[in-house]
């Protein structure tokens, strides 16, 4: 269920959590009464060739996810730029340029164990299949994604 951050046993990760969202919110001068709150927080376990359809998250501001174990091969997140017109006509890069990050149709990143991705809600995403070789347990991508909301100042009814 998606009620993982209200459990005591999910506590540090919760602070993990909201730490990072805060840096954010200060980053992108948030009104510091509005404070990070965490609307919901689920685990997602993907065993070899599970995957993640694209999809966005209505509602909420940020959303994110924190990798518990990633084995290689265990499959990328992918972002995609969400102006559809966007890709009514793509020009023509020059061969052998990398190409800069604002003018790419798509991002991709790697899991890490242990590393917190926070992007906003309304950016559309998906994550490839686990194509671990590895048999069990062992060989399942595991996550725990969230969604962030601004809170209401204290005081507020």
């Amino acid at each position: 269920p998606p009620d993982m951050a209200r459990r005591p046993e999910y506590a540090d990760l919760v602070d993990l959590v909201l730490h990072c969202s805060q840096a954010v919110f200060q980053d992108l001068g948030y009104d510091p009464a509005y404070q990070p709150g965490i609307d919901n927080m689920w685990a997602n376990v993907n065993p070899r060739h599970g995957y993640n359809r694209s999809h966005f998250h209505p509602n909420v501001l940020w959303s994110g996810c924190y990798y518990v174990q990633v084995p290689s091969d265990a499959g990328r997140i992918t972002f995609y730029d969400p102006r559809t017109e966007a890709q009514m006509l793509q020009p023509k890069f020059a061969p052998n340029v990398e190409r800069r990050r604002q003018l790419q149709e798509e991002i991709s990143y790697d899991p890490v164990e242990g590393r917190v991705l926070l992007f906003p809600a309304w950016l559309a995403h998906d994550v490839e299949p686990n194509m671990c070789a590895l048999e069990g347990p062992a060989a399942d991508r595991i996550s725990v994604a969230f969604n962030i909301t601004q809170g209401k100042p204290p005081g507020a009814g």
